[in-house]
C-alpha cells in the first residue's frame, strides 16, 4: 500500500484480529457504523472507493462517488464481462480477473488507475 494516500476501512463489525491488522497498516476505521447512512456519509468524505462486488459498491456509485469495482473471472450478470464501463453507473471503474482465482493483475490494474485518478 502507498503511504501516499489515506485509507479507510468501510467494513462494519470488524474483529480484535481485523483491527490490530489495520492499526498496523494505518487504515482508518469505524467501529460506530450502524447503517447505510452512516456509510454513506463516510463515501461522501472519500475521493475514492475500492471494493468488490458489495452493497458498499452499489452504494458509492449511486452516490455518484467514483467507485472501483473488483471483479472475478465469471462476476454477476450486472457487470457483463468484457468492459471497464457499466450502465448501471457512470461513477464506476470495473477491474476484472483475467484468470480464474489470480488477483494479482487486477491489483496491478488498481494500482495504476489510482494513480490516474488521484
Amino acid at each position: 500500500m502507498s503511504k501516499d494516500y489515506d485509507y479507510v476501512s468501510l467494513q462494519i463489525d470488524i474483529s480484535s484480529e481485523e483491527i490490530e491488522i489495520l492499526n498496523k497498516n494505518n487504515i482508518k476505521y469505524f467501529t460506530d457504523i450502524e447503517d447505510f447512512n452512516d456509510t454513506a456519509c463516510l463515501c461522501e468524505n472519500l475521493n475514492l472507493v475500492i471494493s468488490v462486488d458489495t452493497s458498499v459498491a452499489h452504494l458509492s456509485c449511486a452516490l455518484g462517488i467514483k467507485t472501483i469495482i473488483l471483479l472475478p473471472y465469471s462476476p454477476d450478470w450486472r457487470w457483463g464481462l468484457n468492459n471497464e464501463k457499466t450502465a448501471w453507473y457512470s461513477s464506476a471503474i470495473l477491474l476484472r480477473q483475467l484468470e480464474f482465482s489470480n488477483w494479482e493483475s487486477v491489483l496491478k490494474d488498481l494500482s495504476n488507475k489510482i494513480k490516474k485518478i488521484i
